[in-house]
């Protein structure tokens, strides 16, 4: 029996980018906060714009390198300012989102990476001995394991312990923006997978 409650809500029929930021395209807000780094909120914040652009940046890092339609990404981190933005470029990317405990122990963040078939493991800066442990258990190369953390947002950020930095999969604004060299393909990456 299904149950149903009282209060009716319309559900757009369009993809969770289109129903938060309009189109790829749409003019948003470059001066209301949306997003907000509780440790540092007069410096480290994100408007609508900024977020999208963040998020498109990712989702074409992604695709650039070689993640496809489906393909999972797993992202183990407590909460964090570019968190939303890993979750929505993920989408963006037609890619699928998991996000693990960030109080997994290793066996438990390795059964979640295998089990997920993900592609990428990012990690906190925290978890990523759990994050090498886990991988390494289940015969994943180093190569597939990113430290994540927002220093990516000051432009600094490295990898560590034989792991790259999540900042090597973000584009450059204007690859996101689709006016660098090879524009036509940047374009269909973002609009052909925004329904």
């Amino acid at each position: 029996m299904v149950f149903k409650s009282r209060w009716c809500v319309e559900m757009p029929n369009a993809s969770l980018p289109t129903v938060i930021f309009g189109s790829p395209t749409a003019t948003l807000s470059t001066t209301k906060c949306s997003f907000i780094d509780a440790a540092r909120p007069d410096t480290h914040y994100f408007t609508a714009h900024d977020y999208r652009l963040w998020c498109q940046r990712f989702a074409v890092g992604l695709r650039k390198s070689g993640v496809k339609t489906g393909d999972r990404v797993l992202l183990f981190s407590p909460s964090d300012l570019f968190f939303l933005v890993v979750f929505m470029g993920i989408v963006m990317a037609g890619g699928i989102f998991t996000g693990a405990n960030p109080t997994y122990i290793p066996r438990e963040l390795a059964y979640q990476l295998k089990d997920s078939g993900a592609k990428y493991l990012l990690c906190a800066e925290g978890s990523l001995d759990t994050g090498i442990e886990a991988a390494k258990s289940i015969g994943r190369g180093l190569d597939r394991v990113f430290l994540f953390n927002s220093a990516v947002f000051d432009g600094t950020g490295s990898g560590s312990r034989g792991c790259r930095y999540w900042g090597d999969l973000i584009a450059s604004p204007t690859e996101a923006a689709g006016s660098s060299g090879s524009r036509y393909q940047l374009q269909v990456n973002l609009i052909e997978l925004w329904p």
